[in-house]
Formats: structure tokens, C-alpha cells, sequence
């Protein structure tokens, strides 16, 4: 009897679907040698009865617990569902002839049981090979997803050593004095950052990219970065042949919607606020806009990064508004804070304010390359008055 409630626990795995059953069972399994050794010492007769009752309990139980199962995993217990009910035929039976005094004969009996015995047999080898079965195609779908993650992450991974050899060509035109060239290579350093955390924590997963957070943010860091150095390139007249020969790609197509800019921006930045304590809630918006992708994605880039920079503890809040003459993003703080004449000295490159020097590191590049790709797209950029606490930082775009 007590390894009829063993098997039940063990091949149904009640602990970990069926707790509230496991307990039961659990309990008729310490409960069976202790009415047996009591029996012993009231009635032998009283012993048999109480046993054979027993018996039909644990199965009426492991069969309820496996039609229970059945409900979410027909496929791994109809065996051992198949075998019990024959078994609660048989265990019916005996305490009909034992336990209520129906006439049945003991050799009908014993036929029952054998009957129950073959068929436990036949189920058992069947569940058995089911699940070796089970256990092969679970094996071979997690090495066909072991090498699609290794495909994938090798693509990323040459992606990003494509985007690390331009970075280091930006670097090194940097020495012209070239402005744009000096913004490219402000810019670059989050996103490269973000990506190398995103690569090597996904070298650690199984599944790193299948989440809804996983390809889609990376593959449009990828086209944003990609972009921003190949619009560069083509636009560096003076860079030497030597250099841009064999780095120089084509421009990927300017296919970034504002939701997915914003998302991949929120990807970015996720880390960096949460390693400083800070929480960074992100609004999401179904807004659209016709502003140039990548000069979009500049300007909110700098404004979350400077809000993160500049902010001790507490939140940042990145989130869009709905007007009569097109959309507002806006990036709210809750650090230092800023006047109006504050935000229009911060706009001067290479400005940064008294109160942040000490904290923060920084050439002052964020507010200034904001503002001017806002200025040269047609674009409003300007600090949110009223504010007791913290900055809040609005961009308008036009419908």
C-alpha cells in the first residue's frame, strides 16, 4: 500500500504540480503502518479488512491524482491512468468479497488480480518508452536551440566587432578637430556599452534572445549605431583611404518608428540606472512622428543620459504626450534640477553646471548636441517650468 503512494508521488510529480494532493497522499502514507500495527493488536481479521480498504484509498487516489493531471499532461500519464483504473476493478472487487460479504469467487478474484498485474505491466513498459521518447526530443530541441543561440550570438558578436573597429576609426578622426566626428564619438559610448552587457549576458543564457526584450532592442541598437557611423563616414570628406576602405558600410535603412526608439533607448540606458539604485519607468506610446529616426534617437539618448548622470536617487520617468500640433517627448528626474538660465548655459558646449562637477564625468558634449540636432530638424527643445524637484526636459515634434 505504501509504495502505491510512493509511485503516485514520484511518477506524477505531486510535490511540484499537485502540492495540496501531495500532502494527502503524504499523509495516507504514514497512515498505513500505523492502522496496521494497532490492527495487529485488536483483531488479525479487523488487520486484513482495514488493509484491503487501504488499498482501494490509494488507488482511488493515485487514479484522481493522474486524471487530474491529465487535464495539463494527458500525454505523459494516460499509461499510468490506463493501469490504476484496472487497478480500482480489481481493489473494488476484493473489498466487495472481504469487506461487504458479496459472494465473489476467490478464484474470480485472483483472476482480477493477474488481469491487473499484466495490464500494470503492459502500461508501465509503454509509459516507460514514452518517456524515453520524451526525454530524445527534449534533447534534440535543446541542441537545435543551443546552436541557433550559438548562430545568433556569433552574428552579434561580429556585428559588434564591425562597430568596435569603426568606433576606433571615429576615435582617431576625432584628432581633425572634426565637430560632428567629436559628437559621433559621444554618442557612441552608451549604446556600444549597452550592447557588450547585452552580448555577454546572453553567452550565460539559454534562451537570451527570445524574450520579448531580446532581438528586436538589440537589432535596432545595432541599426542605430550602424547609422550613426556610416551617415559619419560618408559625410567625412577628409577622412584618408586608408582608413575607410575596408570599414566603410552602407547606410541601413532609416526604419526606426518611435515606439521601437524609445524601447531600444530604455534598453540602453536599464542598466546604468539600475547599477546607480535609480528606477527608470518607461511610458509606453503608439505615437508617430516623420522626424529623421537617428537624429531623434540622438536627442533623447543625451537628455536620459544626462538625467542619469545628474540624478543621485530616485526615478527616472521617460514617456510621451499627445498635442494639437504633434507629440511631446518628455524625460523627467529627480536630481539636482534645473533654472531656465541654468538649461540655457548647459546648452553651450563644453558648459557643465558648478554643483555636478564633482560627481559626474563628462565633457559637458550631452545638453549642446541635443540641442543643435533639435535646432537643425525644425525641432522645440526646452526645460518644463513649475517643477519643485528634479528636471524635466520636454522635445516637441511636429505631426
Amino acid at each position: 500500500v505504501m509504495a502505491t503512494y510512493n509511485f503516485a508521488i514520484v511518477f506524477l510529480q505531486t510535490k511540484t504540480y499537485h502540492p495540496t494532493i501531495h500532502k494527502f497522499l503524504l499523509g495516507l502514507f504514514w497512515l498505513t503502518p500505523i492502522v496496521t500495527i494497532l490492527g495487529a493488536f485488536i483483531d488479525p481479521q479487523w488487520t486484513k479488512r482495514a488493509i484491503i480498504v487501504m488499498v482501494l484509498v490509494g488507488i482511488l487516489a493515485g487514479t484522481f491524482t493522474g486524471l487530474k493531471a491529465s487535464l495539463t499532461r494527458f500525454k505523459e500519464v494516460r499509461f499510468f491512468i490506463f493501469a490504476w483504473v484496472c487497478g480500482v476493478l480489481t481493489a473494488g472487487m476484493m473489498n466487495m468479497r472481504h469487506v461487504f460479504g458479496f459472494d465473489i469467487g476467490q478464484d474470480t478474484v485472483f483472476d482480477s488480480i493477474r488481469i491487473a498485474i499484466v495490464v500494470d505491466a503492459i502500461m508501465l513498459g509503454l509509459g516507460v518508452a514514452e518517456r524515453y521518447s520524451q526525454i530524445l526530443r527534449s534533447r534534440q530541441k535543446a541542441t537545435e536551440n543551443s546552436l541557433f543561440e550559438a548562430k545568433r550570438n556569433l552574428q552579434l558578436n561580429k556585428r559588434l566587432q564591425n562597430l568596435e573597429e569603426q568606433y576606433r576609426l571615429a576615435v582617431e578622426l576625432a584628432a581633425t578637430k572634426d565637430q560632428d566626428i567629436k559628437n559621433t564619438i559621444h554618442d557612441l559610448q552608451q549604446p556600444l556599452h549597452a550592447l557588450r552587457l547585452k552580448l555577454k549576458n546572453s553567452s550565460s543564457r539559454t534562451s537570451s534572445l527570445s524574450a520579448a526584450n531580446g532581438p528586436n532592442n538589440i537589432d535596432e541598437t545595432f541599426l542605430y549605431l550602424e547609422n550613426l557611423i556610416a551617415k559619419q563616414l560618408q559625410n567625412s570628406v577628409e577622412v584618408p583611404d586608408n582608413l575607410t576602405k575596408r570599414h566603410r558600410p552602407a547606410l541601413a535603412d532609416d526604419n526606426l518608428d518611435l515606439p521601437s526608439i524609445l524601447q531600444s533607448i530604455y534598453e540602453m540606458f536599464a542598466h546604468d540606472a539600475s547599477e546607480k539604485g535609480l528606477e527608470f519607468d518607461y511610458v509606453k506610446t503608439s505615437q508617430v512622428s516623420q522626424v529623421d529616426p537617428l537624429a531623434l534617437m540622438r536627442i533623447v539618448m543625451n537628455l536620459v543620459s544626462n538625467a542619469i548622470k545628474y540624478t543621485e536617487s530616485g526615478k527616472i520617468l521617460l514617456g510621451t504626450r499627445r498635442t494639437g500640433h504633434g507629440v511631446k517627448i518628455e524625460v523627467h528626474d529627480t536630481g539636482v534640477g534645473l533654472s531656465k538660465e541654468e538649461f540655457r548655459d548647459a546648452q553651450k558646449r563644453h558648459k557643465r553646471l558648478h554643483r555636478g562637477k564633482m560627481n559626474v564625468e563628462g565633457q559637458g558634449f550631452g545638453l549642446s548636441i541635443a540641442s543643435e540636432l533639435a535646432k537643425s530638424h525644425g525641432l522645440k527643445l526646452y526645460i518644463k517650468p513649475g517643477r519643485k524637484n528634479g528636471t524635466g526636459i520636454v522635445l516637441e515634434l511636429p505631426n
